[in-house]
């Protein structure tokens, strides 16, 4: 999707893949999680990967940010060391 979108004046692919990287991260410690821990994970991702959201990622200039947000705080509960 980023990759068709890369043009799109609205959409900043950079802060979309610094938080893929957060989140590939996060489930390259999947085993590390608790059940609770990895469906707070799931529900994340999934709002990450909607591009329809909140905000929609392609349609606005602040498109990412509620994806930060979500993103940020996941981490906050469960990776505060991946918080940057």
């Amino acid at each position: 999707m980023l990759e068709n979108a890369e043009y799109h004046e609205f959409v900043d692919v950079g802060f979309a893949l610094q938080l893929h990287h957060k989140l590939a991260t996060v489930l390259d410690r999947w085993d590390s999680f608790d059940r609770d821990q990895m469906d707070q994970i799931v529900d994340t991702v999934c709002y990450f990967v909607e591009p329809g959201d909140e905000e929609h990622d392609l349609l606005s200039p602040i498109g990412f940010v509620d994806d930060a947000e979500k993103v940020d705080d996941l981490l906050q509960r469960i990776a505060p060391d991946l918080l940057s």
